[in-house]
């Protein structure tokens, strides 16, 4: 009989798309681009609808119990993963203190310094905290990903795949 160990790599992982997830604790991230902005819902498939623009009214496709959310959706460097992912933020409290950071003179736009953005809590008792590293060059590593992995986070407004060069 075979087992797992001979049927599969040892180091053997299924490939998951690169969205960044926030874990509990410490997220460190560099973000790589400027932000796309819109709004977002989830529809009654439990799929995301997007737009630059807010939306005039409630959408009718709607999920139930759902609303509609600002966000920000951007190309960033995960080190836990060791990869370029594309994180989304909706959280109010993370998108000020970005937003904070880049208006602030002695810190500046994000794309010079890496942010460590710490989860705690679940659910409705889930807690960021945004805390910036010391300012510096993103590496090599990086930056060969950077030049190396298609992105195209206007798909998003179509619900289509940034990873799919169309």
């Amino acid at each position: 009989m075979t087992t797992t160990s001979d049927f599969l790599p040892q180091d053997y992982e299924i490939p998951t798309k690169p969205y960044f997830k926030f874990v509990q604790g410490d997220n460190i991230v560099r973000i790589l681009d400027s932000p796309i902005m819109g709004y977002e819902y989830f529809n009654t498939d439990s799929k995301p609808v997007r737009q630059k623009e807010a939306f005039e009214e409630m959408p009718s496709d709607i999920k139930q119990g759902g609303t509609v959310k600002h966000f920000w959706a951007m190309k960033i460097w995960n080190y836990k993963t060791g990869r370029i992912e594309v994180m989304e933020i909706t959280q109010k409290g993370i998108l000020t203190s970005i937003k904070s950071l880049a208006e602030n003179p002695k810190w500046g736009t994000p794309l010079g310094y890496d942010i460590c953005i710490k989860k705690e809590g679940d659910g409705l008792k889930t807690e960021y905290t945004v805390m910036p590293e010391p300012k510096s060059e993103i590496t090599e590593q990086q930056e060969l990903a950077y030049v190396d992995t298609y992105v195209n986070l206007e798909a998003l407004y179509t619900n289509g795949d940034p990873f799919i060069k169309q």
